[in-house]
């Protein structure tokens, strides 16, 4: 098995426990719908645009639950729920995006995980809003209604 490396965390070289790497490659039907593909080509499996949108609310509802009194970062991104969340790939990108722009929150690391992107500045960094900022202009400037 091979062990995550969290691209996101400066100082993280891996994490220490076992985390299968994804190989989660999202792409539309026919319909429209995504279609959860990975790499093997086992899945196969459709799901559409609000199942996904339901998991990711209860999701980010559960972690901000387990999370509300945490000031750890580490905590925070490590929580089953947010992990999960990172796990629903590309087509969680928008939601998180959305999310950001109503109730901005720690996201980054999952947005930085899912997309290989990484908008903002060492001079924005500890600045929540500008932070934000960052990556909502990162969201429009690919195509994200945000």
């Amino acid at each position: 098995m091979q062990l995550y490396t969290p691209v996101s965390h400066p100082t993280a070289t891996q994490v220490p426990f076992p985390m299968p790497v994804m190989n989660y490659i999202p792409t539309r039907s026919q319909a429209g719908r995504i279609v959860d593909a990975d790499t093997t080509g086992v899945s196969g499996r459709e799901v559409t645009g609000s199942s996904v949108s339901r998991r990711f609310r209860r999701l980010a509802e559960r972690w901000r639950r387990d999370t509300l009194f945490t000031s750890s970062i580490h905590e925070m991104v490590m929580n089953k729920n947010y992990q999960q969340i990172i796990g629903l790939g590309r087509p969680a990108v928008p939601l998180i995006l959305e999310e950001m722009r109503h109730r901005p929150d720690f996201w980054f690391w999952a947005l930085r995980s899912i997309t290989g992107a990484d908008p903002v500045r060492k001079d924005m960094a500890g600045n929540l809003e500008r932070m934000t900022d960052a990556w909502l202009r990162w969201g429009r400037r690919n195509g994200f209604s945000v």
